[in-house]
């Protein structure tokens, strides 16, 4: 490659979004170019880099389906490993997208880039294959990552069974990507987020902003997961502990762990456990009012650490399973003490450093 055709490839990435400010290092390893007359044949064009759904006609902001052109955008950048850029806009999508396991997707940014469904009522925006346990071993499960956009889920079409993002085994990573479905009341059986089933022993890191009526905003049914500095907001339970759904023989999920995230205005629980084997809880924020910050179901079992969580208004935490043990460290309750609320409703002071039940 000439100097000046790699100064111009250079000064191109460079005007794109932060999201793929890695490419630019991967160019910088590549050798210096030679002068015209010592310089080879081939060449790197930005097709060898970066797939964008405008290659396959999609326009954004118009009131044209883009269903298509994403679907033959995540096929190529799935079959050649480059990156699929999603440049800023909003891009109407009527058909649920596929997945592959090992795509990489990234936008301008949560409030740049958005997905709007534009399908029929319910349905799912974002889903990978519900793969089988025994496809495990084939590098079968999603080791892909997802960045910088925001899926927005119109409230008329926010009925029973609607999920804008499900991952099967995920492996890979998930940041800045937001949900947003209005403020309305939660209607049952939605689903904002859903991470489902793996028996991957690696942690497996999402950072999620999920806001909208949605029944559960943001479902862990997997093991060994981070959720770092996530948002759920005007959900009944904002971040929902439970089995998975793939029958993978793994059992309840495990450590599972929640860091310095921020629940707003969930109308029941910040957090809620189902099933659950462990799961640690660490620097987060409830501010529900009146939804408890951690909601314990009377089916679960397992293990709770608590530390460092703050509360504004609201039970610091209900509880109705005998089986499962909570333990407080450093909590702050801004407006109501410290107080659990049991099954008969009668509230029950917290011994800070100690275990519950």
């Amino acid at each position: 490659m000439e100097n000046d055709e790699f100064s111009t490839l250079r000064s191109h990435l460079s005007s794109v979004h932060g999201a793929i400010s890695w490419l630019l290092e991967e160019l910088s390893r590549l050798p210096e170019a030679k002068s015209t007359s010592e310089a080879t044949s081939g060449s790197i064009e930005l097709s060898d880099l970066v797939v964008t759904p405008q290659q396959y006609g999609a326009v954004a902001n118009s009131a044209g389906d883009a269903t298509k052109a994403f679907a033959q955008a995540i096929a190529e950048a799935a079959l050649t490993g480059v990156l699929m850029f999603i440049p800023a806009g909003t891009y109407l999508i009527k058909e649920t997208l596929s997945l592959p396991w090992n795509i990489r997707m990234v936008g301008a940014g949560m409030y740049r880039t958005t997905l709007e469904w534009a399908g029929n009522a319910g349905g799912v925006v974002l889903s990978t294959q519900r793969l089988s346990p025994t496809l495990i071993t084939d590098n079968t499960n999603f080791v892909g990552h997802l960045e910088g956009f925001a899926i927005v889920y119109p409230p008329r079409l926010l009925t029973s069974n609607a999920t804008a993002l499900y991952v099967a085994m995920p492996s890979g990573t998930i940041q800045n990507i937001a949900v947003f479905a209005g403020q309305g009341e939660p209607i049952p059986q939605t689903q904002g987020v859903v991470l489902d089933g793996t028996a991957n022993m690696l942690p497996f890191r999402a950072t999620l902003n999920v806001q909208g009526g949605f029944e559960s905003g943001i479902v862990l049914q997997c093991n060994h997961v981070v959720l770092e500095a996530s948002t759920t907001a005007y959900t009944q339970d904002g971040i929902v502990i439970r089995a998975d759904s793939l029958s993978d023989g793994s059992g309840p999920p495990y450590n599972v762990n929640i860091l310095g995230s921020h629940g707003f205005r969930n109308k029941r629980s910040f957090i809620r456990a189902v099933a659950l084997h462990s799961a640690q809880v660490f620097g987060g924020f409830n501010e529900s009012f009146s939804a408890a910050s951690l909601y314990v179901d009377a089916s679960c079992s397992g293990f709770i650490s608590v530390n460092s969580v703050s509360t504004v208004g609201g039970a610091r935490m209900t509880t109705y399973s005998p089986d499962t043990r909570i333990f407080f460290r450093d909590p702050q309750d801004f407006t109501s003490g410290t107080f659990i609320g049991s099954a008969d409703g009668s509230p029950v002071k917290i011994p800070e450093g100690t275990w519950i039940n």
